[in-house]
């Protein structure tokens, strides 16, 4: 699910903004930690197609990042730990 490709825009905004819009294209809600993901930090992304997970990584900056999808969502590890039927990945 995290290799399916999407488009974005040249763009420039926040983790935040940047998150809404990978949601509005996927379809996916993005659920974390604020305390390990910096919501106001302004980061710049380059036009193109990327996998989610690709994007995802660009946006939050981190390789490697623990989480879960469960249904239509994806959590941070710190989010998801603790929640039954969850693919963690």
């Amino acid at each position: 699910m995290l290799e399916r490709v999407i488009y974005l825009a040249k763009s420039k905004g926040t983790v935040y903004t940047l998150l809404g819009k990978v949601s509005e294209q996927s379809g996916f809600l993005f659920v974390y930690d604020s305390k390990v993901v910096d919501n106001d930090r302004t980061v710049k992304l380059g036009a193109g197609q990327r996998t989610i997970r690709q994007v995802v990584y660009e946006i939050i900056g981190r390789q490697g990042y623990q989480s879960a999808y469960c249904g239509e969502s994806y959590f941070d590890q710190s989010v998801a730990g603790a929640m039954s039927g969850c693919y963690h990945f």
